[in-house]
C-alpha cells in the first residue's frame, strides 16, 4: 500500500448465512416468534451496513440457496436468487443442493445472479480446470480495497445428488484447492482472503474439539484465508481451526454472522466473529422491496399449492410408531419402483393428511425434503440387520411395504426380530436377495442410522421424488382415500418361537 494507508488501518465487515434452502417466509420459534425471513432479513443487512461507519461491508453465502421449500422449488430457485439480489449479496459458495434440479438449471440461475457463485474444487473430470460455466474465484473491488474469494464444495456432492447430474465432474481436495489458490490471490495485491465453502465442522462447543470436513483441509492447509465462512453441517460455529476463524450461522437464516477483519500489517489480520445474531421479525421493518418480491411469488405459486389432489375419508393420522401415513407413504414408493419392499424412516414423515379435501401444499408438508427414491439389492441378513435398528427404539423407527416382521420388544437390542416374511408369505431368507427401495437419504447409510443400507450389494437412482411417488399414488386409488390399516410390524411376545 502506499504511503497514506498505514495510518488508517483496512476494516472489513462480513455478513454471513448459509443453508438458507428458500426460506423467503419467516420461520417460527417454539415459542410462537417469528425469525428470518427475506423482508426482514435484508433491513438487518441494512442496519449491520451503517453500523460499520462507512467501511465496506459484504454479504457472503455459505450456499443450499435454493432446495427447500415451495416458495422456492415451484420456482425452481428463481424466486430466492431474485431476494439474494435485491439483498446484496457479494458473493455464495455453490451448495450441493444447487444442483437438484441440473446443470442446467443451476447455470440459468448464476447468469441471473448478480454476484458470483464460486466452487474452485469442481473440475473438469481428469483435468484440473474448473468447467467453463463455473467461476472458481473473485476479486470484489470495494472502494479502494481488494478482496479475494475462494469458492469450495464438500466432496460428499457426489453421494448427495443424483449421479447424472454430476456426471464428468470431480470434487478435489478442499485443502489443496486453498493452498494452490491463496497465495496467487495474496500475489495478485488482495488485502483480505476469505474461503465461501458449502462444508463445514461439528464443534462441541460451538468453538472447540473441531472435526468434520472443512476442519480436516484446515487441518492440512499451510497457505491459510483470513476467514473460512461455512455451511452444509446446519451448525451455529465459531470456531478457530489450524488458527483459521471459521462460522457458520445455522440454517434456513434463523441466525446470519457478523465478522470484522482489519488489516494490522503486510502478513497479519485480525479478525472478530463479532457473533451470531437472531433475526426477530417483530423488531424491524420489513424491506418494502423483498416484501413485494415475496408477496409476487407467494401469489405464483399459491395454485399449484392450493391444487386438490384427493380426498380422504378421515384423517391420515401420524404418530409415535408404525402409522397409517407411514405405511401409505411406503406403499406408494414401492408401487413407484416395482420393487419386492419398500422402508420409510418415521422421521420423514412430518405430517398427517388432512379430512376432506388434500391440496399438494398439505402433501407438501407431509413430504417437504424432496429425497430421491434408490432401489437396493440387499440380502436377507441385511435386511434383518435394517429392521433391528428400526425397532432398536420404544417405537419402530420405519413404516415398511411389502413385508411383514414379528417382533418382540421386550427382548435386548439387536434380538427383536423374531421372523420376516414377504407380503406373499414367503419367509425372508438371510443369504436370498431382495429389491428394495428407500430414499437416498436412508441409501447414504448415514440417513437415520440405518448403516445396513449403506452396504446394499447394488445401489441404483431412480430419480424419482417421493414426493411425486406419493401424489401419483394416492391419484390411482380409489376415492374417497383410506390408509392401509394392516400391522406390518407386529409386536407378538406372547408367541412360542421354536428353536
Amino acid at each position: 500500500g502506499g504511503v497514506g494507508q498505514d495510518a488508517r488501518r483496512l476494516r472489513l465487515r462480513v455478513l454471513t448465512t448459509n443453508d438458507f434452502h428458500g426460506n423467503l417466509a419467516p420461520t417460527w420459534t417454539s415459542g410462537g416468534a417469528a425469525i428470518g425471513g427475506a423482508a426482514a432479513l435484508a433491513t438487518y443487512f441494512d442496519m449491520e451496513r451503517d453500523g460499520f461507519g462507512g467501511d465496506p461491508v459484504l454479504l457472503l453465502d455459505g450456499g443450499d440457496v435454493m432446495q427447500g421449500t415451495p416458495m422456492s422449488n415451484l420456482t425452481r430457485g428463481r424466486s430466492t436468487v431474485e431476494y439474494y439480489n435485491a439483498a446484496g449479496y457479494d458473493a455464495a459458495a455453490v451448495g450441493n443442493h444447487e444442483f437438484d434440479w441440473g446443470p442446467a438449471v443451476l447455470r440459468e440461475r448464476m447468469e441471473e445472479a448478480r454476484f458470483p457463485w464460486l466452487a474452485a474444487n469442481i473440475a473438469v473430470e481428469g483435468s484440473d480446470t474448473t468447467p467453463s460455466w463455473i467461476r472458481g474465484t473473485a476479486i470484489l473491488e470495494r472502494d479502494s480495497m481488494r478482496i479475494g474469494i475462494i469458492g469450495l464444495i464438500t466432496e460428499e456432492t457426489p453421494r448427495a445428488t443424483m449421479a447424472e447430474y454430476v456426471r464428468g465432474l470431480a470434487f478435489a481436495d478442499g485443502a489443496a484447492t486453498m493452498n494452490r489458490l491463496v497465495p496467487s490471490l495474496r500475489q495478485a495485491g488482495v488485502d483480505f482472503v476469505i474461503v465461501v465453502a458449502h462444508a463445514g465442522v461439528h464443534c462441541e462447543d460451538q468453538e472447540r474439539n473441531c472435526a468434520g470436513e472443512m476442519a480436516e483441509w484446515l487441518e492440512r492447509t499451510t497457505e491459510k484465508p483470513d476467514l473460512v465462512v461455512g455451511g452444509h453441517t446446519h451448525e451455529v460455529v465459531r470456531a478457530r481451526v489450524n488458527g483459521v476463524p471459521v462460522i457458520e450461522t445455522g440454517s434456513w437464516a434463523r441466525r446470519y454472522g457478523v465478522v470484522d477483519l482489519e488489516r494490522i500489517s503486510a502478513d497479519s489480520v485480525d479478525v472478530w466473529i463479532r457473533g451470531t445474531p437472531v433475526p426477530w421479525t417483530d423488531l424491524v421493518p420489513a424491506d418494502s422491496a423483498v416484501a413485494a418480491l415475496v408477496a409476487r411469488t407467494e401469489a405464483e405459486v399459491g395454485p399449484r399449492l392450493t391444487q386438490v389432489i384427493t380426498r380422504t375419508a378421515e384423517e391420515i393420522p401420524r404418530g409415535a410408531g408404525e402409522n397409517p401415513m407411514g405405511r401409505l407413504i411406503a406403499d406408494a414408493q414401492r408401487a413407484a419402483t416395482g420393487t419386492q419392499i419398500a422402508i420409510m424412516n418415521a422421521g420423514g414423515v412430518r405430517a398427517p393428511m388432512p379430512a376432506g379435501a388434500v391440496t399438494w401444499g398439505d402433501l407438501y408438508r407431509i413430504q417437504p425434503f424432496g429425497n430421491r427414491l434408490m432401489v437396493l439389492k440387499l440380502t436377507g441378513a441385511l435386511l434383518h440387520d435394517a429392521m433391528e435398528h428400526a425397532i432398536s427404539g420404544t417405537n419402530p423407527g420405519a413404516h415398511v411395504s411389502g413385508l411383514r416382521a414379528q417382533i418382540d420388544p421386550s427382548r435386548p437390542v439387536g434380538q427383536r426380530v423374531l421372523a420376516m416374511s414377504l407380503s406373499t408369505g414367503e419367509p425372508i431368507e438371510a443369504d436370498a436377495i431382495y429389491t428394495v427401495t428407500v430414499s437416498d437419504f436412508l441409501a447414504s447409510g448415514t440417513g437415520d442410522g440405518f448403516s445396513a443400507f449403506g452396504r446394499a450389494l447394488e445401489s441404483t437412482p431412480t430419480g424419482i421424488i417421493d414426493l411425486d411417488a406419493l401424489i401419483d399414488y394416492i391419484r390411482r386409488q380409489p376415492q374417497p382415500l383410506r390408509a392401509p390399516r394392516d400391522e406390518r410390524v407386529v409386536a407378538s411376545g406372547f408367541l412360542m418361537v421354536s428353536q
